[in-house]
């Protein structure tokens, strides 16, 4: 599905190994994180409880093509490099 919800029940299924299966689990994540926990829960309902998203960015590769985007035109209608 997406190497950052895979990544995050990798750690999970990791941490159950060693310490046991806990009551309950929870996902927090800010910036980039929020798309973490958005695929997990998306892919991954079952293995979570709940999760709590500090930040709104939930546009994965989009967001940082948005970003660049609009940095490059700055740049270009500007004349200036960063």
């Amino acid at each position: 599905p997406g190497v950052q919800a895979d990544d995050t029940l990798a750690l999970k299924q990791f941490f159950e190994q060693k310490y046991g299966k806990a009551k309950k689990t929870y996902l927090v994540g800010e910036s980039m994180g929020s798309n973490a926990i958005a695929l997990s829960l998306e892919y991954y309902p079952a293995q979570y409880d709940g999760a709590l998203s500090t930040c709104g960015a939930l546009w994965g590769i989009d967001e940082i093509d948005y970003l660049i985007s609009w940095g490059m035109l700055a740049q270009y209608f500007s004349g200036l490099t960063f």
